[in-house]
């Protein structure tokens, strides 16, 4: 019988594998060097007519997804809203996380840098939502009240695989709009 399976065979000592510290290392991405630069470059690209912003109230999704910069990318993306005419407000989009309350929310996106002074634009966190009506299946759909009520309505998120399954819709923009922002 195995040392492993029969400690007696070892004395009372079961042996243990040998261990070694081992470092990943992998090679660092490109960064952005000018993000309110690239980020107003791939907005544009939207060829969204300025006047089709103007004075019109914008709803700003940030999440609870640990994105790099969020504060920073949140900043950027109303800043070109406002450089368009826009009036952008940011809201809370992540579903349950937070206890699932408008504290909690804010609380998150505080701690990620996400206020009002810094991104140039309104936190409305408020748990309240709309009902934006019925799938074909019979679902309810719902959205954040604030966001429902905007003119329009930017997602920000980071797209990456689903920790927990795979399937062509897995973490992200979609699961953002489905769960985040209802």
């Amino acid at each position: 019988m195995s040392p492993f399976l029969d400690p007696s065979a070892a004395n009372g000592h079961v042996p243990l594998a040998s261990f070694r510290y081992l470092e990943r290392t992998v090679p660092g991405l490109p960064g952005i060097r000018q993000l309110e630069a690239e980020i107003g470059a791939r907005l544009s690209t939207l060829r969204i007519a300025s006047e089709r912003l103007r004075n019109r109230r914008i709803a700003v999704s940030a999440g609870s997804r640990g994105i790099a910069s969020l504060a920073e990318i949140v900043r950027c993306v109303c800043a070109w809203l406002r450089t368009q005419g826009a009036e952008p407000f940011v809201f809370p989009a992540m579903g349950t996380h937070g206890g699932g309350t408008a504290e909690g929310q804010s609380k998150i996106l505080e701690d990620y840098g996400v206020r009002s002074d810094y991104v140039g634009a309104e936190i409305r966190s408020d748990m309240a939502a709309a009902s934006l009506g019925e799938t074909p299946e019979g679902f309810q759909a719902f959205m954040d009240r604030a966001a429902a009520e905007a003119d329009g309505v930017v997602v920000v998120n980071r797209v990456k695989p689903h920790t927990d399954f795979s399937g062509k819709i897995e973490s992200g923009l979609l699961k953002m709009m489905a769960v985040g922002m209802g």
